[in-house]
């Protein structure tokens, strides 16, 4: 577990979870996708559901393996938020290669040097029966049709999802206050132009409420059937209050 995740309380996150469960619980084979704006607990959901299912069972496979180098991110103007911060081509090739059975060599991202290492691991499909896609490339429409659900997590207030998230890269990934709040923008910005090409694709949206006292944030969970949920598009004017 990261530092930054012992600040935080995921209040109802295991009920949501055994929900999500229980969607897939009667199929054989299931693919799903936890998507959604970063901070707000993808991994945590992922983990939760991919435990009640059986780690044997289960493969849970996050975005990151796919993701650019951060230098080439930065140089190109653009977030781990953007889908072309991604190799989506490569992804959609390994995902449909775990679909015929085979194994994937896939790497770990590390925040620390901002690159996927070299040495990767195989991770092979036989005898799951669940594959869990974690992180928000999954929602862009060419993989999500890979899943049979697809739930988004969204902040219920922007600005305290903008706090929280500088917050956690301050604490856990060494960022300084300003590229914090530098990084967290333009995550925002890229976040609000992903919803709007994948609200088709959404089955599910979870709306995150965070709040904070002293020493811990709360994150609290409300599923909502589809994408009808709407974002509020400026940032900047929260910001400033």
């Amino acid at each position: 577990m990261y530092m930054f995740e012992k600040k935080v309380k995921y209040s109802n996150a295991d009920s949501v979870c055994r929900y999500i469960s229980t969607t897939i619980r009667d199929r054989p084979f299931s693919v799903i996708s936890i998507t959604g704006f970063p901070a707000l607990g993808k991994t945590t959901i992922s983990r939760k559901v991919r435990d009640i299912r059986g780690i044997i069972k289960s493969l849970h496979i996050q975005a990151e393996s796919w993701i650019l180098p951060l230098r080439k991110r930065l140089d190109m103007g653009i977030s781990g938020s953007s889908p072309r911060a991604y190799n989506v081509q490569k992804c959609r090739r390994d995902i449909e290669k775990l679909l015929l059975g085979e194994g994937i060599d896939l790497g770990i991202y590390s925040h620390s040097t901002g690159r996927v290492s070299e040495s990767g691991r195989d991770t092979y499909i036989k005898g799951a029966s669940l594959i869990i896609l974690d992180g928000t490339l999954f929602s862009v429409p060419e993989l999500a049709s890979f899943s049979d659900i697809v739930y988004f997590l969204a902040p219920e207030v922007p600005v305290d999802w903008y706090l929280f998230a500088i917050d956690r890269d301050q604490s856990e990934r060494g960022f300084s206050k300003r590229s914090a709040e530098f990084h967290n923008r333009n995550k925002y910005y890229d976040m609000l132009k992903l919803w709007d090409i994948s609200k088709s694709g959404i089955d599910y949206t979870l709306i995150a409420k965070i709040e904070r006292d002293s020493s811990m944030y709360e994150i609290t969970y409300d599923l909502q059937l589809g994408a009808s949920y709407e974002i509020k598009k400026d940032l900047d004017s929260e910001v400033v209050k």
